[in-house]
């Protein structure tokens, strides 16, 4: 399972081929579907590369019930997806719960100003 996850994370950041990913991101959840890594992953993947909220959202979702609300990574991401969804206090209460362990995260630190103070 390592292996999948490892290899669908190599081809992540080059969006060389998006349908072998989400391939090996499937696979990896059909045989570890406890792993919340695979599930927040897959969510960063739906998110920013297919652009489906919908599902980035439930993997996200999914990362975070797995690890009993521990997978920072999915806090940020379901941070994200609220708040492109335009559900900003639920946005605002995943970024902050990133932000109590990740305090110098300046990307997550600028969105919860922005969502704080909307110009």
């Amino acid at each position: 399972m390592d292996a999948l996850l490892l290899s669908a994370e190599t081809l992540l950041p080059v969006h060389l081929d998006d349908n072998r990913v989400l391939l090996l991101l499937n696979q990896a959840s059909s045989i570890d579907a406890g792993n919340p890594r695979i599930f927040s992953t897959r969510g960063w993947f739906y998110l920013f590369t297919l652009n489906d909220r919908e599902r980035s959202e439930k993997d996200f979702r999914e990362a975070l019930r797995l690890s009993n609300d521990a997978d920072l990574l999915a806090w940020k991401g379901l941070g994200y997806v609220l708040m492109l969804k335009g559900e900003k206090a639920e946005s605002l209460a995943a970024f902050k719960k990133y932000l109590l362990t990740n305090k110098d995260d300046a990307e997550a630190i600028a969105l919860v100003k922005r969502l704080e103070n909307p110009q």
